[in-house]
């Protein structure tokens, strides 16, 4: 089994689950799904929601989503047993990674902020949406050149 990526943001609605999707189907298309997988959650997750809309039409429309299955996300709250699982942990903004490191300081090393921190389009337009998920690309691929770097 590969090394487990964790991204988390605060609803795990939007921005978390987007970069999960993005980051799974660029390490597919690498032929690298043994050596990584990326799971979501969040740090103040209401009762079990589904993705956003518009975050599924915005992976809809880069071919991300390919299946039902990959439309009944269920927003997951973060915890003790995930974080232990998980080899890096990713907060979508330097406040989620601070969070993280606070509540689970056992796991300080293993935490980390996205390069940029990316604003939550939670409620907004497809465009703001369209724009946060380009943010989001941007800095999963950094972390993929990383982590294959650090593979060598």
């Amino acid at each position: 089994m590969g090394k487990l990526i964790l991204f988390v943001c605060t609803g795990n609605t939007c921005r978390s689950p987007m970069a999960e999707y993005y980051f799974n189907s660029r390490i597919k298309e690498m032929g690298k799904e043994s050596e990584f997988n990326a799971v979501s959650r969040g740090l103040c997750v209401g009762s079990h929601l589904q993705m956003s809309e518009n975050a599924i039409k915005v992976l809809e429309s880069n071919n991300i989503m390919r299946n039902i299955c990959d439309i009944l996300h269920i927003s997951q709250q973060i915890d003790a047993e995930i974080m232990q699982k998980a080899d890096i942990v990713y907060g979508i903004t330097e406040n989620h990674a601070k969070i993280l490191k606070k509540d689970y300081p056992q796991y300080g090393q293993k935490i980390f902020a996205m390069p940029e921190n990316i604003n939550d389009p939670y409620g907004g337009t497809l465009e703001v949406y369209k724009e946060c998920f380009e943010k989001i690309k941007q800095a999963v691929d950094i972390i993929i050149e990383e982590l294959k770097n650090a593979g060598k």
